[in-house]
């Protein structure tokens, strides 16, 4: 979950002289791009090997389809990927230079690789001998990339350019009620993830309203409403506060925050430590300001959800801090 603020997208000609990416980051392109060589070379080879139609496909026709082109451009962009990992391979990270068009080519060809591994992913899952730990690390590995070429560096302005393979091939592994565009590689998507075990919320009533309405999206492939599971829980907190500090009128949010925590005598007192009660407001403050503002005034479809879990399970330490705090002896809040 991020905020940005919108910029124009560059040129495809804009030059980045110095970027630094991570091995790994590489070592993924790369294998997308040996993936889309792969389609391009197969969609290929179903014409050469039909007599009719390569007996059809004038040079004209193959000049226009680009055949030859688009497998140089992919070719050409994996081994340069390639020889630059070579140069570095002492160090954690390596430095290119390169235009917007490559970047916008990169992640458009990672994105057609991450469609094709959930597919992979979805086969994998059906199998009774995979255990959820081998599902929950291809998740994070997926949710990572995918954010990674939808909010980091210079991916976030990079637009999708259209690639020669689409893939709009039906998936190996049909599920029943799935749509027509989760059948393809471009919109594949995951089962209900196993991640929901590896952080325990202990909250009672967190529990009650958000796993259960988490999971409801989930089941029902539902993943653009997880934001209003972070709703529910900014809402549970608020309201926790509210009780705590015996609010009787409106106020929420970083009102809220303040009248707990901030100043010399606070509603509720978690450390006989000035600096450590002032750094507990503003905990409490940037939860309001920057994960409940959010999602209470705009729609977010891009949460991940490990990240709703990793936020539940942050609201849910929130709400044991402030249940654990010392009510200011005299303290009435109206």
């Amino acid at each position: 979950m991020t905020t940005r603020t919108a910029t124009p997208e560059p040129a495809d000609s804009h030059h980045y002289s110095w970027v630094a990416f991570l091995r790994d980051t590489l070592d993924f392109f790369v294998c997308a791009l040996k993936y889309y060589e792969e389609l391009l070379s197969l969609e290929a080879a179903e014409v050469e090997a039909d007599p009719h139609l390569k007996a059809f496909f004038t040079e004209e026709i193959r000049q226009e389809i680009r055949f030859d082109r688009g497998r140089r451009e992919v070719t050409r962009t994996r081994q340069w990927l390639e020889e630059s990992l070579a140069k570095s391979t002492d160090k954690f990270d390596c430095d290119l230079s390169l235009e917007h068009g490559t970047v916008r080519y990169l992640k458009s060809v990672g994105l057609l690789y991450l469609g094709f591994l959930k597919q992979r992913r979805n086969a994998l899952s059906s199998k009774p001998n995979v255990t959820t730990h081998l599902l929950s690390a291809l998740d994070r590995q997926i949710t990572l990339r995918e954010e990674q070429l939808a909010t980091q560096g210079i991916f976030a302005r990079a637009s999708v350019m259209r690639l020669l393979v689409e893939q709009e091939q039906l998936t190996a592994v049909e599920q029943e009620g799935d749509r027509p565009q989760d059948q393809s590689v471009t919109h594949a998507r995951r089962p209900k993830p196993v991640m929901i075990d590896s952080i325990e919320i202990l909250d009672t009533e967190l529990k009650r309203r958000c796993l259960d309405l988490f999971n409801q999206f989930e089941e029902s492939g539902q993943s653009e409403r997880h934001d209003t599971v972070v709703t529910e829980a900014t809402r549970i907190l608020e309201h926790r506060l509210r009780t705590l500090t015996r609010s009787t009128d409106a106020a929420t949010g970083a009102d809220l925050a303040a009248r707990a925590f901030a100043g010399g005598t606070p509603a509720i007192r978690v450390s006989d430590i000035q600096g450590e009660q002032d750094a507990v407001h503003l905990l409490y403050r940037g939860v309001f300001g920057f994960i409940r503002n959010q999602v209470h005034h705009k729609l977010l479809s891009d949460l991940a959800p490990e990240r709703v879990v990793q936020i539940l399970g942050l609201i849910d330490y929130l709400l044991y801090v402030a249940n654990t705090g010392v009510p200011s002896e005299g303290k009435e809040v109206s």
